[in-house]
């Protein structure tokens, strides 16, 4: 998964967010449905961005940290 593509499904899940009306523990199927992607890519997506949304309430998580949990949360599913 690149950065950019990360970034554009981050700024997603904050509109999501934004617009009030969705329960975002429902917003992995709206990343399935926007970015064609899998029902685990899309899990392992919106948890790493609530991870980083408690995270940044008390400090900056930079997007290298970002990139190797959705990586570390997709090898762990395949490795299941």
């Amino acid at each position: 998964m690149e950065k950019h593509d990360v970034d554009e499904m981050y700024a997603f899940l904050d509109d999501l967010r934004d617009l009030g009306i969705v329960n975002m523990f429902a917003a992995p199927g709206y990343l399935q449905e926007e970015f064609e992607m899998s029902d685990e890519d899309s899990i392992a997506v919106v948890s790493n961005w609530m991870d980083t949304k408690e995270k940044q309430a008390t400090h900056t998580v930079s997007m290298e940290d970002i990139m190797k949990r959705i990586e570390a949360k997709l090898e762990a599913k395949d490795n299941e």
